[in-house]
């Protein structure tokens, strides 16, 4: 099977469904004369539209700087060109990343693809976002182009965040589906102030809010926990945590709830702050990974759950400095230490992609054969593609320091 690096560009038309329910044939005619535009730009960039279907369009281009040049020239004339008709404005959204695909016949397949299509369904109306990935090949070329940074953001079945980018074009607009913002303090210290003095939930027991809960009435149970929680009450902040994690918190409320977590957090004890962070690094209140790292900090000494997420988190990201990275293995390293088959992974695989760096093919191969040792089926397959590009001496010399390894464990059990 066929692959290749290429830039990804994907595209579809906002609230494409309620235009053609209004008017479809005008709707149509307008969808023709942007596509006219579309594919025309595409062409004189070099790139090959590979998949359509209604609304949408992929394309691919060999050069990523090619491929944002393209999308910004794209949304400017889409701009002008809806300036200039009688007819309701066709706005699209615009989606780039970089990477590897899977060639199958005409089309490109594999997550390069299905994250570009992530990424595009965040972007600003009429707006281009694009992964760090895409930004990395361009930024140092493309100077005169503004890049706003927004930050890493969760999507749906992609396990690790990704960095995103946005290039500010006329006529964008905010995206409302965005969740992910941060809020300075002042508003922050307003939205709780606002809890603790909120008169509804005075007087309310826990009870109260189970029963609103129960009943379906989540903006009421919602800030009865709230405001229950500033004066630290553990249970309500359990119940909070519960509608988190079953999505049920109203969107009015998202920020409020962020809010008391982040500012009550660390009055609780270190279970509390674990499952706080939970919630944070899952993406159900917006993009607050910042939050899960900064709450799993107080409690990394105390709860070796919060001390796993904390260091899995920033040898996942791509955005770890390189004293987060170091504090990070070593934390992962001494849980490791425990028989913690997760922890050796995360750290093989961290190691794994750095093979270049003195001493990362020995780790690798040290933490695989640890895990293979207590029967993880991840690692023999790991270890096996590993092996295929180590000489037959540095195996030998590697199994070795494996060995020790696992008596230091066994020695750390014992």
């Amino acid at each position: 099977m066929d692959k290749k690096t290429v830039a990804v560009f994907c595209t579809d038309v906002v609230g494409y469904s309620a235009m053609m329910s209004n008017d479809e044939q005008e709707t149509l005619r307008t969808l023709d004369k942007c596509r006219a535009i579309i594919d025309s730009l595409i062409n004189n960039y070099s790139g090959r539209i590979f998949s359509t279907a209604g609304d949408s369009v992929l394309a691919e281009f060999e050069n990523p700087i090619q491929c944002v040049k393209f999308a910004i020239e794209c949304q400017l004339s889409l701009h002008e060109r809806n300036q200039r008709s009688t007819a309701p404005p066709m706005r699209w959204r615009m989606g780039l990343n970089y990477g590897e695909v899977v060639v199958y016949g005409a089309n490109l397949l594999g997550d390069t693809v299905n994250i570009s299509a992530r990424i595009e369904s965040m972007a600003d109306y009429g707006g281009i976002g694009m992964s760090h990935a895409v930004y990395s090949q361009v930024a140092e070329t493309l100077t005169s182009v503004k890049f706003v940074d927004r930050g890493e953001q969760y999507f749906k079945n992609i396990p690790k965040p990704i960095k995103i980018w946005s290039i500010p074009v006329p006529g964008a607009t905010k995206n409302p589906n965005n969740k992910s913002k941060e809020v300075s303090r002042v508003e922050r210290d307003a939205m709780i102030s606002h809890v603790v003095n909120d008169r509804s939930a005075m007087n309310h027991g826990l009870q109260a809010a189970l029963d609103y809960k129960a009943d379906g009435k989540y903006e009421y149970a919602a800030r009865i926990l709230m405001h229950r929680i500033t004066n630290r009450d553990t249970a309500s902040l359990d119940g909070l945590i519960s509608m988190c994690k079953k999505k049920i918190i109203p969107d009015q409320l998202v920020d409020y709830v962020v809010a008391i977590l982040d500012e009550c957090g660390r009055f609780f004890d270190s279970e509390r702050q674990f499952q706080i962070g939970k919630v944070f690094a899952s993406g159900v209140l917006g993009d607050y990974r910042s939050k899960a790292i900064k709450i799993w900090r107080l409690s990394a000494e105390r709860n070796e759950e919060a001390a796993y997420e904390l260091g899995a988190m920033v040898l996942r990201s791509d955005v770890s400095s390189e004293m987060e990275i170091q504090a990070a293995v070593e934390r992962l390293g001494a849980i490791a230490k425990t028989k913690n088959i997760s922890a050796m992974i995360v750290l093989a695989e961290y190691f794994a992609k750095h093979l270049d760096v003195d001493g990362h093919k020995e780790q690798t191969f040290c933490w695989l054969w640890a895990a293979r040792e207590y029967r993880e089926p991840k690692a023999q397959l790991l270890l096996e593609q590993l092996t295929k590009n180590l000489t037959r001496k540095e195996v030998i010399n590697y199994k070795f320091s494996a060995e020790a390894l696992i008596e230091e464990i066994s020695w750390h059990l014992k």
